[in-house]
């Protein structure tokens, strides 16, 4: 596998430094707090060459001058104009923004710790009650304004805009660290109990809660899925800790492991043409993909890059990761994993939070989610607290910053 290299070999040494630093900390960290399972405004030309991040200036409109209030244009079209960087929010609180997703320009979910959904209409960024101060570990979203999102404590909302969101009953107290459906009435959301409990693989159809039984991946303790994601009713895929990989055809929920063994921490699985991409690691990255013909797998383990976290496909296929200490790759080719240099708030020296009261130097990116006109959608934080909630835009100028 071929990666492209950081063209600055400080910031490729400090990213490594800090990637360790980080990796000790999810060792040494318990998280009880937010029971951790594992280890704006400024614009910046994606085109550019230049890797030097300025300040972020949060006060101001990402990507216009002017004041924050300006909109889009007054049909709240797609925007327009040359692709750039934009942060639209940098050490947020309540918390870390967790998930992003949506169906369409007009239909962006935004879901973090304490309880917190966000939604963006194509106009503007409004926040949406959820009935709840858990934290929100995943969306999946069906159009028309209704998205599914689950998170600790056994959450699964059902989240319809202009109602209140309704609570599903799941039977167990778990974190449910993903969701995903083939349809509004045919869901599936996993997790596990990050202090010791059984792993959750639930499915629900109608007003049915079926629970599935979990395979113990070779050599681990315990199974512990982290996330799911399919491309219909009967191809449906599971990844987790420990090389835990599992595919639904229809009829059976089958082991279908990369062969990364215990290194094989899957946090995220996306589809790319069909086929199931899985991001994960431990103290580094893994990256792994199905081969075109669905016999077997290709296990990546760029170097210098820390564990990521979240895996997006655009509509032309492009698949980008995303991960510990800002990391943001894209695919370029089969196999080959670029880093994406423009990205703002990547690791820099000096060793500075980019925002005054942010206490970690750059946000982990937990989360990316691709609009149908392309624009690219980063979501994250501070893992190891779970606050300071980050979210980044790629795409023409002019996106609203979060309210």
């Amino acid at each position: 596998m071929v990666l492209s290299s950081d063209p600055s070999p400080l910031r490729r040494g400090t990213r490594l430094a800090f990637s360790a630093a980080v990796a000790m900390a999810l060792l040494a960290c318990s998280s009880e707090a937010h029971d951790v399972p594992f280890p704006a405004g400024d614009v910046l030309d994606a085109t550019s060459d230049d890797t030097d991040v300025p300040a972020v200036d949060v006060d101001a409109r990402s990507g216009v001058d002017g004041d924050a209030s300006d909109s889009p244009g007054p049909a709240c079209d797609p925007l327009s104009g040359n692709v750039a960087w934009s942060v639209l929010s940098v050490c947020r609180e309540p918390g870390e923004l967790l998930a992003v997703g949506g169906s369409s320009w007009h239909d962006v979910w935004v879901v973090g710790a304490g309880g917190v959904i966000l939604h963006f209409d194509g106009c503007e960024w409004a926040a949406v009650p959820s009935g709840t101060t858990e934290d929100l570990w995943w969306v999946h979203a069906f159009g028309g304004g209704h998205a599914v999102v689950s998170g600790a404590a056994g959450t699964l909302l059902r989240v319809q805009l202009g109602g209140p969101a309704v609570a599903v009953e799941t039977g167990t107290t778990s974190i449910l660290f993903g969701v995903w459906g083939a349809a509004p009435e045919d869901l599936w959301t996993v997790g596990f109990d990050p202090k010791g409990g059984g792993a959750i693989v639930l499915r629900v159809r109608g007003g049915e809660v079926d629970s599935l039984p979990v395979p113990v991946p070779d050599g681990a303790a315990v199974a512990a899925p982290f996330k799911v994601a399919g491309s219909g009713p009967s191809d449906v895929w599971i990844g987790g800790r420990d090389d835990l990989v599992l595919h639904y055809d229809g009829e059976t929920l089958t082991p279908t492991p990369t062969g990364a063994g215990l290194d094989g921490d899957w946090v995220t699985v996306a589809m790319s043409g069909g086929r199931p991409v899985l991001v994960g690691g431990a103290s580094n990255a893994r990256i792994a993909e199905r081969s075109a013909d669905g016999a077997s797998w290709r296990v990546h383990s760029p170097e210098l890059v820390p564990a990521l976290q979240g895996v997006c496909v655009a509509p032309d296929g492009s698949a980008w990761a995303t991960g510990v200490a800002a990391s943001i790759l894209r695919r370029v080719s089969p196999g080959d994993w670029a880093f994406d240099n423009d990205a703002p708030l990547d690791l820099f020296s000096p060793f500075e939070p980019p925002v005054p009261g942010c206490s970690q130097p750059t946000p982990d990116y937990h989360a990316c989610w691709f609009d149908d006109h392309a624009n690219l959608y980063v979501v994250g934080g501070n893992f190891l607290t779970l606050r300071e909630g980050a979210l980044l835009f790629r795409g023409a100028p002019g996106m609203p910053l979060l309210p």
